[in-house]
C-alpha cells in the first residue's frame, strides 16, 4: 500500500508539472500569430524520433488528427512523408508548446525561413548540427560567430574556376568509364546505376579534396584483416558511419566484442586521423619545394597556411596558422561530408526520373544535340556548361521533388520578429526554429497546381525555344513570382552552402556527358508493358526515405537499360 501511495504520489506530482510547464509555454506562444499545437512530450529530438519513430504509423491510425499531426512533426523525416501524402501547405509554420524548456517551431514559408537564414547572428546553428559537422575538428560548417567569419574568408576563394574546370573534366572521364562499364553488361542493363553515380561522386571528392584521382571501378576495395586501410577507405567508412561516431565514442566502436562493420568505423575513425596528418605534412613539404599550389582543396588549406605563417613572421609576431592541424581536418572532412551523399543521390534521382519520365529526356537531349551542332568544342568546360539551361533546370525540379537534406535548423535565443506576406509573427526566446528545406518548394499558390509533377521546365527553360547561355549557379527566372525565395537547397543567406557551384558543375558534366550518348530505359520485366516498367520506375523512386540524406530505400531495383543513341 505505501508504494502504491509513492508510485500515485510520483504520478500527481509529475502531471502537476507537466501541466505548470505546458501552460507557462503556451502564455508565452499564444501571441506569437503562428499556429499553435500542444504536446505533452518534447518532439523533434534524435530521441524522440528513436523512441517514437517505430510507432508512428500506429499513432497516425489511433490518435485523433491533430495529435497525430504533431506527433508527426516530432519524428524525423515528415518533410518527404508530406510530399508523398501530397499534403497542402495551409499555414507559414507551427509553432509547438510541450513542456519542455524551448519551444519548436516548424517552418514551411520561404519568407520566413529566408529571414531567418539571413540573420545569423540572431538565429545560431543547433548544437547537434554542430557536433555532426565539427566531428574531426572545428569546421566552416560546423562554426559560429567570428570563427566562422574567418574561416569563411579564408575558404571561399579556395573554390575557384580552376577548381571548377578540374570537376568538370573529372566528372567528364568518371562518367565515359561508368557507361563503358554498363554498356558492356548483357543488353546494357543494370541495377547499379545508383551505386555507380555514388563511385562518381566519392572520386570527384578524392581528386579535387585531396589530389587522390582513381579510376572509377564496379568493385569496392577493402583492406585485408591487419592491413592498416588506405586514406579512401577510411573516409568511406567515417563518411558511411556518420551518425554512430557522433552517438558513440569511436574507442567504443573499435573493441573486439564489437561487430565487424562497427569496430571498421571506429578504427577508420582514427586512421583516418593518421592519413590526414601524413598527407598535409607532404603536401606542405610540395609546396616549400614547388611554391605552387595544386587544384586541390588540402593544397589551398595548406597553402593558405604557410602564407599566413609568413607573413606572421614578416611582422616579427608568433606563428599564427591560418587553421590548426584538426581544422583542416574537420574542413577536409565536411567538405567531402557535404558534397557526397547530396551530389550522388540528386544524380540517382534525375536519371531515375529521366527514365521515368521519357519526354523529359526527349528535351534535355534536343538541348545537347543543339550544342554539339553549335559548340567547336563540345567538351569545353566555358563553352558547353553555360548553355545547359535545360539540365539545370532537371536538377533545381529534382532538389525542389528530392531535397537531399530535409531541413536546417536555428536557435532563437531571444524574441524576434519576421514577416511573412505583409504579417508579423513573433517568435520567442528560447525557441528552436526547425525550417523544412522540402515544404517551402510544395506550396501551391507559388508553384502551380502541378507543384507534386516533376516538370522542369517550370525554371523558364522553355521546351520551345532554346534561350542560349545561363548564368552557372543563378536560379532561372521562374514563371511563379517569388518562387525563388521557396527553393533552399543549399540553403541562403551568409551560410549558404559555398559548394553550390561545384555541386552544379559536377551535375551537368555528369548529365551532359551520358545523354549526348546514351537513352535510360527501363530493364522490362517479363510480360511487362513500357508503361508498366515506367510506373514501377516512378514509384521506386517514391519510395524513398530521408536518413542523413534522403535516399532510395531499394536502389538496386532501379533496373535500367542503357541504349546507345
Amino acid at each position: 500500500m505505501d508504494l502504491f501511495k509513492i508510485f500515485a504520489s510520483a504520478a500527481v506530482f509529475y502531471f502537476l508539472y507537466v501541466s505548470l510547464r505546458l501552460y507557462r509555454n503556451y502564455m508565452r506562444a499564444k501571441t506569437t500569430g503562428f499556429k499553435l499545437r500542444i504536446f505533452p512530450f518534447e518532439i523533434g529530438t534524435p530521441l524522440f524520433t528513436v523512441i517514437a519513430g517505430p510507432f508512428l504509423s500506429l499513432a497516425l491510425r489511433v490518435f485523433p488528427q491533430s495529435f497525430a499531426r504533431t506527433y508527426d512533426l516530432g519524428v524525423y523525416g515528415v518533410e518527404y512523408r508530406d510530399r508523398v501524402a501530397k499534403r497542402e501547405r495551409e499555414t507559414p509554420a507551427y509553432l509547438v508548446v510541450t513542456p519542455a524548456n524551448a519551444l519548436e517551431l516548424f517552418v514551411e514559408d520561404g519568407e520566413i525561413a529566408n529571414a531567418i537564414l539571413a540573420r545569423r547572428r540572431e538565429f545560431e546553428q543547433d548544437n547537434v548540427s554542430r557536433k555532426i559537422m565539427n566531428n574531426f575538428g572545428d569546421s566552416l560548417a560546423g562554426s559560429v560567430g567570428e570563427g566562422w567569419s574567418r574561416q569563411r574568408r579564408l575558404i571561399a576563394p579556395m573554390l575557384n574556376e580552376r577548381i571548377m574546370e578540374t570537376v568538370w573534366s573529372e566528372s567528364q572521364q568518371q562518367t565515359h568509364e561508368m557507361m563503358s562499364h554498363f554498356t558492356n553488361l548483357e543488353n546494357g542493363t543494370t541495377n547499379g546505376t545508383v551505386t555507380g553515380l555514388r563511385t562518381i561522386a566519392f572520386n570527384i571528392l578524392s581528386t579535387i579534396g585531396y589530389g587522390m584521382p582513381a579510376k572509377w571501378t564496379a568493385d569496392v576495395k577493402q583492406a585485408r584483416k591487419g592491413e592498416k586501410m588506405d586514406f579512401m577507405e577510411t573516409l568511406l567508412h567515417v563518411v558511411d558511419g556518420l551518425i554512430l561516431l557522433v552517438v558513440f565514442p569511436p574507442w567504443l566502436l573499435r573493441q573486439f566484442w564489437m561487430p565487424k562493420s562497427l569496430r571498421q568505423i571506429g578504427e577508420a575513425y582514427y586512421q583516418f586521423y593518421e592519413h590526414s596528418s601524413d598527407m598535409l605534412q607532404k603536401e606542405r613539404r610540395s609546396l616549400r619545394s614547388s611554391g605552387t599550389p595544386r587544384n586541390t582543396f588540402l593544397s589551398s588549406l595548406a597553402s593558405v597556411n604557410d602564407h599566413e605563417e609568413d607573413a606572421y613572421e614578416k611582422e616579427g609576431r608568433v606563428n599564427k596558422p591560418a587553421f590548426t592541424e584538426e581544422q583542416i581536418t574537420g574542413n577536409l572532412y565536411t567538405f567531402t561530408l557535404a558534397g557526397y551523399d547530396t551530389t550522388a543521390n540528386t544524380m540517382a534521382y534525375a536519371i531515375a526520373m529521366l527514365a521515368a519520365y521519357p519526354q523529359w529526356q526527349d528535351w534535355i537531349i534536343e538541348e545537347i544535340d543543339q550544342i554539339h551542332k553549335e559548340v567547336s568544342n563540345p567538351n569545353s568546360y566555358q563553352n558547353v556548361l553555360p548553355r545547359l539551361e535545360r539540365c539545370l533546370a532537371v536538377m533545381f525540379e529534382t532538389l525542389r521533388m528530392f531535397t537531399p537534406v530535409a531541413h536546417i535548423v536555428r536557435e532563437c535565443p531571444v524574441e524576434k520578429v519576421v514577416t511573412s506576406r505583409g504579417k508579423s509573427y513573433r517568435i520567442p526566446a528560447n525557441t528552436r526554429c526547425t525550417l523544412s528545406l522540402d515544404g517551402v518548394g510544395a506550396h501551391r499558390d507559388v508553384w502551380g497546381d502541378d507543384v507534386f509533377e516533376f516538370r522542369p521546365s517550370r525554371w523558364g527553360a522553355k521546351a520551345t525555344k532554346l534561350t542560349g547561355a545561363n548564368s552557372i549557379a543563378q536560379v532561372p527566372k521562374l514563371e511563379a513570382a517569388g518562387a525563388k525565395e521557396h527553393f533552399l537547397p543549399w540553403s541562403s543567406g551568409p551560410r549558404a552552402c559555398p559548394g553550390m557551384k561545384m555541386a552544379q558543375t559536377e551535375f551537368l558534366s555528369v548529365i551532359y556527358t551520358i545523354f549526348s550518348e546514351f537513352r535510360a530505359e527501363p530493364a522490362l520485366e517479363a510480360e511487362e508493358s513500357l508503361e508498366q516498367g515506367l510506373s514501377r520506375i516512378a514509384a521506386i523512386v517514391a519510395d524513398s526515405q530521408p536518413k542523413l540524406t534522403l535516399q532510395m530505400n531499394r536502389p538496386n531495383d532501379l533496373k535500367l537499360k542503357w541504349v546507345k543513341r
